[in-house]
């Protein structure tokens, strides 16, 4: 488990983020992570989402009371992994009588310090299970240097269908290429623009990114309507479907 400090007072926001096996908590003020923590997973979060909260209020003598909202990555991504992190900031919304910000982890992927200052379209790329594969395009608001907006919702693609979606030469980020390149009856790769300097998958401090310009009016909402962005049914419905077919 590993964490990043930083020290500013202010309104504070708990984000987090569980959608891949690296999970994260992030304590946020303004603009500023005043603490991260990290785990891989490849099972459930569940087990270390509620144990990092407790550690995470802990390190900084901070109170529930504290919070002003909460943040979290919806997905796409790992089903299992989804659940955890939504239902973890419904269960705190509606016990902390808190509102929450939600957004899809495509979305939150892109705003990571590797792409502060890229002005050309971003495409982030996750793979899902089987061959399936979550790809979304974003690029820079204008005006606001760190601040991408979506230009394509995220949408669920087979293998060989993702060179159609991302142009040759765009910029890719997330590990859904990592997953492309070792599938089985590729390559299905296209000629695109990668960094070593990365992330391959969203963390919760990303969030401080996602704020810039409206943390003082965020839209949020409240717990009841913080849902899991799946995008299509979990293996367990496909089967359950294709045996009633």
């Amino acid at each position: 488990m590993t964490s990043a400090t930083s020290s500013h007072p202010g309104k504070i926001v708990l984000a987090v983020e569980t959608s891949t096996s690296l999970g994260s908590l992030a304590l946020i003020s303004g603009q500023n992570t005043l603490k991260q923590l990290t785990w891989q997973r490849e099972g459930s979060h569940s087990e270390l989402v509620t144990k990092s909260f407790d550690e995470l209020m802990k390190s900084l003598n901070l109170h529930l009371q504290s919070i002003a909202y909460i943040a979290v990555g919806v997905g796409p991504g790992s089903f299992t992994g989804i659940r955890v992190g939504v239902n973890f900031a419904r269960a705190l919304g509606f016990s902390l009588s808190r509102p929450v910000f939600a957004m899809n982890s495509l979305h939150l992927l892109v705003h990571q310090k590797s792409l502060e200052t890229y002005r050309r379209p971003v495409f982030a790329l996750q793979y899902g299970f089987r061959d399936i594969f979550y790809v979304g395009e974003y690029c820079l608001a204008q005006g606001i240097t760190t601040n991408f907006i979506e230009v394509q919702k995220p949408r669920a693609v087979v293998a060989r269908d993702v060179i159609k979606f991302i142009p040759a030469g765009a910029r890719v980020v997330g590990g859904g290429l990592h997953a492309l390149e070792t599938l089985p009856g590729g390559p299905y790769l296209g000629s695109w623009s990668t960094d070593l300097r990365d992330t391959t998958a969203p963390e919760a401090c990303f969030f401080s990114k996602t704020l810039v310009g409206i943390s003082e009016n965020p839209p949020l909402t409240d717990w009841i309507h913080t849902v899991p962005l799946y995008i299509r049914a979990s293996e367990a419905e496909e089967k359950l479907r294709s045996c009633a077919d």
